[in-house]
């Protein structure tokens, strides 16, 4: 053979090498028709490893390989089934903190209103020595009483005007006498003056009217509650 005739053959094996190399890289290239994809095999595989790991459907020849464990996996007989976890518990909400039950509020304190009645002559708004006993007497419920009303009152006879100034003449006797036995007690002193008005009795006689001729000194007694 010539030299002519071995360098001939050697580009012609060159040339069909290439054009070998050119078919399988058109074959590579050319995507699976729709049929091929729906007749190849699919299966479910865990994809990634560690945290990371999952499951989803692959597609051979593209599905990883399996190992021995994941044979020995999917080969495990049915007699010994794996246990189902038990579901986590819910921790229950705390309990309601049961309302705080308070007894019957105490009923409020009855004050026994207590009323000093002091008799006049008639038209007249001096005290006499029995007022001032009947008035010491009570000083004691007097100091714990919050407010005291003193109320002069009259009879029927003689005019408005001489009345309404016979009424009040005679609550200011009262009250004066009280700050003179106890300097503390004025800002707890009121006075109602009202002749001719709020009879205790009808004006039908004298006894009746003399009922009438009056202050009535009104406290609250031992509670110290005004009346």
């Amino acid at each position: 053979m010539s030299w002519r005739t071995f360098v001939i053959g050697l580009l012609a094996c060159a040339l069909g090498a290439c054009a070998l190399m050119r078919s399988n890289e058109e074959t590579l290239s050319t995507p699976l028709p729709a049929t091929a994809l729906e007749r190849a095999e699919r299966r479910l595989a865990q994809l990634a490893f560690g945290r990371h790991a999952h499951f989803a459907e692959c597609i051979e020849p593209g599905c990883p390989s399996r190992t021995p464990k994941t044979i020995a996996t999917a080969a495990a007989p049915a007699s010994h089934p794996v246990a189902a976890l038990d579901p986590p518990k819910l921790q229950q909400p705390p309990s309601a903190v049961p309302p705080v039950t308070t007894g019957s509020p105490p009923a409020p304190v009855k004050t026994t209103e207590q009323r000093l009645t002091l008799l006049f002559a008639l038209g007249r708004s001096t005290l006499t020595g029995e007022h001032r006993a009947q008035l010491r007497r009570a000083l004691p419920d007097l100091r714990h009483s919050d407010r005291i009303v003193v109320a002069g009152r009259t009879d029927d006879l003689g005019s408005e005007l001489l009345n309404q100034s016979l009424a009040l003449a005679r609550g200011l006797a009262v009250r004066d006498y009280l700050l003179d036995i106890d300097p503390q007690l004025p800002a707890r002193i009121a006075i109602d003056a009202r002749g001719r008005c709020c009879y205790a009795a009808p004006n039908d006689n004298e006894r009746s009217r003399s009922r009438n001729r009056r202050v009535e000194v009104a406290y609250a007694g031992d509670s110290g509650a005004a009346p």
